[in-house]
C-alpha cells in the first residue's frame, strides 16, 4: 500500500504538484502511483509550477484560463464506483471551465467522468455513453477541496469535507470503458480553467465521509501522505522530530 492510499483505498492515479519533486519545473506531471504521467500542454514549465503553501501545500500548477492543460493517458475505472478528488483555487469566474475530466470532445453524452465549473457552481458529471447525470453546488475563489463520488445509483459532491449535493437516480450499472484522455485544466478540449490546481486523485472505489475528511485534513490536506498523516509542507520534517541530540 502506498503513502497515497486513503484508509487502505489505493488511488488509480495521483497527480500531486505539491509532492512532485521530479516533475517540478518540467513539462511532466508525475503520476505518483502509476505510469499515467501528464504532459503540460501550452504551458511554460519554468513559470507554471508556482510556490503556494496555503491549505498545507508546497506548490501548484497555474492554468491561464486560455489554453493551458495537462493531458494524461486514458485509463478506465471499473465496476459501478469511482471517486475524483482535487484541490482548486479559481482566479476568475467563467462560463464553463474544466478541472479534472476524462473527456476531450464536445459530445457530452460520451462516456465521461469529470469535475468542472460553470459560473459560480462546481459540477460533478458522469456519463454512460448515451446520457449524462450531474450534481452541483456553489463554490468560491479560495482553495477548495472538491470530491465527486459515484457509488452505483448514488452521486455525491463534497466541498471542503462537507456533503454539498447528492442524487440517487444516477446510473447503477458498471461504468463503461472510458475512451478519452484524462485532462486537468480544460473540459471538452476547450473551456479552460483560470487558477491553481493541486492534489488530483482518481479512485476506483467510492470514498466515504471518513476518507474525504482525511484528504481534506481540516483544510490543510493538499499533498497529505499516509506515512505522516500531515500535509506535504510538514511531512519533509517528519524525520527531524525523531532526532535526539546527544548531551
Amino acid at each position: 500500500m502506498s503513502v497515497y492510499a486513503v484508509n487502505g483505498k489505493e488511488p488509480v492515479a495521483a497527480w500531486i504538484p505539491s509532492l512532485d519533486t521530479a516533475g517540478n519545473g518540467t513539462t511532466t506531471l508525475t503520476d505518483l502511483v502509476g505510469s499515467n504521467d501528464g504532459t503540460l500542454t501550452n504551458m511554460v514549465a519554468g513559470s507554471d509550477w508556482v510556490a503556494d503553501t496555503d491549505a498545507g501545500g508546497v506548490r501548484a500548477l497555474d492554468f491561464d484560463g486560455s489554453n493551458d492543460k495537462v493531458v494524461a493517458p486514458n485509463f478506465s475505472v471499473t465496476g459501478a464506483t469511482a471517486t475524483l478528488s482535487i484541490w482548486m483555487k479559481r482566479r476568475s469566474v467563467k462560463g464553463l471551465d474544466g478541472v479534472l475530466t476524462n473527456h476531450d470532445t464536445r459530445n457530452i453524452s460520451n462516456r465521461l467522468l469529470s469535475i468542472f465549473c460553470q459560473g459560480t457552481i462546481c459540477v460533478f458529471n458522469i456519463g454512460n455513453g448515451t446520457a449524462t447525470n450531474t450534481i452541483s453546488a456553489s463554490i468560491g475563489s479560495s482553495w477548495t477541496h472538491v470530491v465527486g463520488v459515484r457509488n452505483g445509483a448514488t452521486m455525491q459532491l463534497w466541498l471542503n469535507g462537507v456533503l454539498a449535493a447528492s442524487r440517487t437516480d444516477a446510473f447503477a450499472t458498471d461504468f463503461p470503458t472510458l475512451t478519452q484522455p484524462w485532462v486537468l485544466g480544460q473540459f471538452a478540449n476547450s473551456w479552460a480553467f483560470d487558477g491553481l490546481l493541486d492534489a488530483a486523485y482518481v479512485f476506483d472505489p467510492a470514498l466515504d465521509s471518513s476518507d474525504i475528511a482525511y484528504l481534506y485534513n481540516s483544510g490543510t490536506g493538499r499533498g497529505i501522505v499516509a506515512s505522516s498523516g500531515a500535509p506535504a509542507q510538514n511531512a519533509q520534517h517528519n524525520n527531524l522530530r525523531n532526532i535526539r541530540m546527544a548531551p
